[in-house]
């Protein structure tokens, strides 16, 4: 949400900080994340805020410049300045708005290129800083003990607010990263990826998933299939570790004309590729022409795959819904006449003990949004609730009639 570029965020403790987004009208309110999440939150997904510090900090400095440490000539290179009282209670301040904007579980930290030299420099430099670590021990030529200071703050800052912290794989050579925290890795090379599962930390996978730094044409969407086969075959050895993946679109040099295209059908590939084998890449052609046809019937952009317009007929989303009704269970089976979507769905009936659980009926709805378009998918839901209160009053009458 922050970095060098821009803080749009338009915090309510410290409301001087937006000064720092590019314009006043490419801010985030607390309203504009409320929608946000909301939107998000109906759809299964969560919103997880990432404040990048203590470096990409350079915005901050124009709301607080003396919170901010001036690495070199480079104002991408500023850092916060963590020999500063203020930045903590600031950083305290910030986290515990996003604990009360975001309902995910984690919040990312950032942590990423960070120059510990930078602060031992400016250490030395300073009176006030000396003071500053003079106070808790700490020499100012020793840039490890003031990053393990800092880090540890910040670490207990997050975790009292009953939140789970998120890194990038750049602190963990500096300090000493708590073992519930989660690492997020984009070494290009597998060995980053493999070393952290073996430390024992959750990871989330990044490398090579840079949609922004990839071409955006023709076949290239076909290397996000095998680009990280070393790095999916740790994740097989530490399957309780490697809890996902996650592809990264940086937005300081994409815009509304541009943002589509450079996310699909790339993220749409990675999705696949994370959760299904490289075999799968034979008919992965097919599918992913369909689900482009698919979007651009709803108004959104991708980058072609294939030369010409989409060549599989709108053949639209009708649908049967059949159910028989036993003493326990009431069983669904969706058949369409679009074949794409009956492939999906073939082998797919699902049971619903509705005596006992109502998970199941989850697993139908979500089924049928996949294969189904917003609008046709609240008909579905209509025409499911109808049918599961029929059969709930059937299941009901014979209950009673057995008692």
């Amino acid at each position: 949400m922050t970095d060098s570029e821009s803080f749009p965020f338009e915090s309510k403790t410290h409301k001087t900080l937006q000064q720092g987004a590019f314009s006043p009208s490419t801010t985030y309110s607390y309203e504009d994340i409320q929608i946000i999440t909301d939107y998000a939150m109906a759809r299964g997904i969560h919103v997880i805020p990432e404040i990048d510090m203590p470096a990409h900090s350079h915005s901050w400095s124009v709301a607080h410049p003396e919170l901010i440490v001036q690495c070199s000539d480079d104002d991408s290179e500023d850092q916060l300045n963590i020999s500063n009282e203020s930045t903590y209670d600031l950083l305290h301040d910030l986290y515990g708005e996003l604990k009360e904007l975001f309902p995910a579980r984690y919040i990312h930290m950032g942590a990423n290129d960070i120059d510990t030299m930078c602060w031992k420099v400016a250490g030395v430099l300073d009176a006030a800083a000396r003071n500053f670590w003079d106070e808790r021990d700490i020499s100012v030529s020793d840039e490890d003990a003031m990053t393990t200071y800092f880090f540890e703050q910040a670490f207990q800052m997050v975790f009292q607010k009953q939140k789970h912290a998120v890194v990038w794989q750049d602190l963990l050579p500096l300090t000493t990263v708590p073992s519930n925290v989660v690492v997020q890795v984009y070494d290009k090379d597998s060995s980053k990826y493999r070393e952290t599962l073996e430390l024992g930390y959750k990871t989330i996978l990044s490398s090579n998933y840079f949609l922004s730094e990839m071409e955006h044409e023709g076949e290239n969407w076909r290397e996000f299939y095998s680009v990280n086969n070393a790095h999916m075959n740790a994740a097989k050895e530490y399957p309780e570790l490697a809890i996902g993946g996650e592809s990264c679109l940086w937005s300081d040099l994409i815009g509304p004309d541009n943002r589509e295209p450079f996310l699909w059908p790339d993220a749409a590939v990675v999705a696949e590729r994370l959760w299904t084998d490289e075999s799968q890449l034979a008919d992965a052609d097919t599918r992913l022409q369909y689900w482009i046809c698919r979007i651009s019937r709803r108004g959104h952009e991708s980058s072609a795959i294939e030369p010409g317009d989409c060549t599989i007929p709108n053949q639209g989303t009708k649908f049967h819904v059949t159910q028989s009704v036993s003493d326990e269970e009431i069983h669904f089976a969706l058949t369409f006449t679009n074949p794409h979507a009956q492939q999906q769905t073939s082998d797919n009936i699902l049971a619903l003990n509705t005596l006992e659980t109502s998970s199941s009926l989850g697993e139908v709805i979500e089924a049928a949004e996949t294969v189904l378009g917003d609008t046709f998918f609240a008909i579905f839901s209509l025409l499911l609730g109808v049918v599961l209160g029929v059969s709930i009053k059937v299941l009901w009458n014979r209950t009673e009639s057995k008692s």
